[in-house]
C-alpha cells in the first residue's frame, strides 16, 4: 500500500512541475519571436516567453532539452545566449526557435534589417 502511494506522489509531483505539460504540446515548427520576455529552464522543460512575428499577444513555448547527463544541453546553453542578447536589445534581433517535438533542436538569433 506503501509503495502505490510513493508511485502517486511521484506522479503528482512531475505533472505539477511548470512547463513539462506545455513541452509536450508544442508542435514542431520554427517559432521567431520578434520580442523576448522571460527565459528560462526547471530541469528539462526549456521555456521562451514572448510576442511571435506578426502576432499581438505573448506566447508562451516550451519544449524539452536533452539529457546529456552531467552537462546541461548545448543547444538550451546556446538558445539562453541569444535570448537574452535578443531580450536585452528588443526590435534589433529576433530569436528563432526550433521545435521537433516534444524537443528544443536549434535556436538561431537574426539582426532585424531596417
Amino acid at each position: 500500500m506503501h509503495r502505490l502511494t510513493a508511485i502517486a506522489a511521484l506522479a503528482a509531483a512531475c505533472l505539477a512541475v511548470p512547463g513539462v505539460a506545455d513541452a509536450q504540446s508544442t508542435p514542431s515548427g520554427t517559432y521567431v519571436f520578434s520580442t523576448v520576455d522571460e527565459v528560462g529552464q526547471l530541469n528539462l522543460a526549456f521555456t521562451v516567453v514572448g510576442l511571435l512575428q506578426g502576432e499581438a499577444t505573448p506566447t508562451t513555448l516550451s519544449a524539452t532539452t536533452v539529457n546529456t547527463g552531467s552537462a546541461v544541453d548545448l543547444v538550451a546553453t546556446q538558445c539562453q545566449r541569444y535570448a537574452l542578447l535578443a531580450q536585452a536589445k528588443p526590435g534589433q534581433y529576433q530569436l528563432l526557435v526550433t521545435v521537433q517535438a516534444p524537443y528544443l533542436s536549434a535556436c538561431r538569433l537574426r539582426r532585424v534589417v531596417p
